[in-house]
């Protein structure tokens, strides 16, 4: 059982629609996990990561930079 904290928003897209992310980084990593489903995190360096996760479907590979 693993409890996690969100300090975060959340923002709700409907399914099929492209998720930007919300600042320049790099792809650090790619999974899925129970209560997040398929999810992808962005380090955007300085210490600040986003999650993106309950993804239907993931176009972008680990180390992949996003602009």
């Amino acid at each position: 059982f693993t409890v996690t904290m969100n300090n975060g928003i959340d923002i709700k897209a409907p399914k099929g629609r492209s998720v930007r992310s919300v600042a320049e980084g790099v792809v650090e990593y790619i999974g899925s996990m129970r209560g997040y489903g398929r999810f992808v995190i962005v380090n955007h360096y300085d210490d600040y990561l986003t999650v993106y996760a309950h993804l239907h479907r993931i176009d972008v590979q680990k180390d992949d930079i996003n602009a």
